[in-house]
């Protein structure tokens, strides 16, 4: 099964993106938020993915192409074994 622990979004004002994430997901902040880096979790303490904000100076697309998604290995994530 794989879960998603954290959603890395980037902004060019990272706290104005807090208050505007913070506000629609009910989420609060982790740790202390930077003008460069921001860590949201689940207000209420339940199960979620974190919500990570970075400082982008890229402007955004008006059609993005494509989404990456980065899943490092865990004990959980396995390749499969091929038999020959």
């Amino acid at each position: 099964m794989l879960r998603i622990g954290t959603i890395v979004m980037g902004a060019a004002d990272v706290r104005r993106a807090v208050s505007f994430w913070c506000q629609a997901l009910n989420y609060v902040p982790r740790y202390e938020v930077a003008d460069d880096w921001a860590v949201l979790v689940p207000a209420d303490g339940r199960a979620g993915p974190g919500l990570s904000l970075a400082r982008s100076e890229t402007p955004a697309q008006d059609h993005p192409g494509c989404i990456r998604i980065c899943t490092p290995p865990t004990p959980t994530i396995r390749p499969p074994r091929w038999s020959a």
